[in-house]
């Protein structure tokens, strides 16, 4: 049995569809923070954003290339965003930490 299509003229599904949608950004925004609160997990995001180019200058001359890079950076700065918005002391916290480390990476080497 095929559940009922979708009607967005009766209130009481609006309301569950609401609710449900709620819901979902709730659990989000609590997964993020989850990340956030573990050294771990800053330092994946930290990397993650490096990766995809947040921190670097768009420069470039071959279409393709700086397409490829343009949907990187995308996608990571619209993490950085959501991390900034949703855990923004975390971030100042993540930065810190980053900084820290290639700063004792760049002693040692």
């Amino acid at each position: 049995m095929q559940p009922e299509p979708y009607n967005s003229g009766d209130p009481e599904q609006v309301k569950s569809k609401k609710t449900r949608a709620k819901h979902a950004e709730d659990q989000h925004k609590n997964d993020l923070r989850a990340i956030m609160a573990t050294v771990g997990g800053r330092r994946y995001l930290w990397a993650l954003m490096g990766s995809c180019g947040v921190f670097l200058d768009t420069v470039g001359t071959e279409p393709l290339l700086l397409g490829r890079f343009m949907g990187r950076r995308s996608l990571g700065l619209e993490l950085l965003s959501e991390v900034m918005t949703i855990c923004p002391d975390e971030y100042l916290l993540m930065q810190s930490e980053a900084m820290k480390q290639d700063k004792e990476d760049s002693t040692n080497a």
